[in-house]
């Protein structure tokens, strides 16, 4: 894996970028200098975790570009089968102090991990033949083409994705798995979609944290609602609010670490400031913008720390 300069389509929101990776650093620097007494946070402590994400790939990536594409969530939520096991960083190096915090300590990070799991399982349960299948935003489309579909001969999965740099990906990806013949890519804005009817099943996990208006969210709800069969499924995740936001936040404390909260959110909003920060949900808030656009049957299933829940909903 390597860095590159990506073609970012206009509209989305789940990555921005400086052309140039120095500008994007000295952006960064300059903020934590200019801040140095906003904060109660040290900015010897925040320049420290800077300099950390220049020493690995992934840390570059999340300099220049303040979030994840397909790429990158691939290598998060696979790495307790690869880097985990094998100790190497994307370019094959030992992974570096820091970045094995990121994935094996960060707790938003290990949530991610658990809900990719928690997906694949439900997923699997909806292979059969005749399947029709998407993943809006596929990213790498690891979520369908991940799955077994040993006996099943009959099915198409659809990756639907703003990003043109994530479908290419995804399609090599297709082809590394050996079932490209049963996949199609389509570059669409998810807010946009105006397929019907068409889906068993939706896989969707990366949109709905970055978009804090519960119109929007709705809006795009209601999209995904139109594009399933009757009796199809949504496959979805959300943010949780944290303590210090609700009072009836349902994160669960004894299963996190708080010194390895505490540097989480040095990381992701004093040093990155990202995006999604401002977009949790609460469980009840969750369940009712899908009813409010037709969901019935509405599932949610938590990860261990209860930081990003995964939600299963019926037409």
């Amino acid at each position: 894996m390597h860095q590159t300069k990506l073609r970012i389509q206009q509209g989305n929101i789940t990555h921005r970028y400086h052309e140039d990776y120095d500008v994007a650093f000295n952006e960064l620097k300059q903020k934590i200098l200019k801040n140095s007494n906003k904060s109660q946070v040290s900015a010897i402590e925040r320049m420290q975790i800077l300099e950390d994400l220049d020493k690995f790939e992934l840390g570059r990536f999340l300099i220049q570009y303040r979030g994840l594409n397909g790429l990158w969530t691939q290598y998060i939520t696979l790495h307790p089968q690869n880097g985990r096991l094998t100790g190497l960083s994307s370019d094959g190096k030992p992974l570096q102090a820091f970045e094995r915090w990121v994935l094996d300590r960060c707790p938003i990070v290990i949530a991610t991990q658990e809900r990719f799991f928690i997906f694949q399982k439900l997923l699997q349960g909806a292979v059969k033949n005749g399947l029709m299948a998407a993943s809006l935003p596929c990213g790498l489309m690891d979520d369908l083409l991940g799955l077994n579909y040993r006996g099943v001969e009959n099915f198409k999965l659809i990756g639907l994705d703003i990003d043109p740099n994530s479908l290419q990906l995804a399609l090599e990806n297709a082809v590394q798995n050996r079932i490209e013949m049963h996949c199609e890519f389509m570059e669409v804005d998810a807010w946009n979609l105006k397929i019907k009817d068409e889906f068993d099943v939706v896989s969707s996990n990366g949109l709905n944290i970055y978009e804090p208006d519960d119109d929007r969210v709705e809006d795009l709800y209601a999209r995904i609602y139109r594009s399933l069969r009757s009796g199809g499924m949504l496959i979805n995740s959300f943010l949780t609010p944290p303590p210090t936001r609700s009072t009836k936040s349902e994160w669960d404390a004894s299963q996190i670490n708080e010194d390895d909260l505490r540097i989480q959110r040095i990381l992701l909003d004093d040093v990155l400031g990202v995006k999604w920060l401002a977009s949790h949900r609460s469980e009840g808030r969750m369940r009712s913008a899908l009813k409010k656009v037709g969901f019935k049957d509405i599932r949610v299933i938590y990860d261990r720390q209860k930081l990003f829940p995964t939600v299963a909903a019926i037409k």
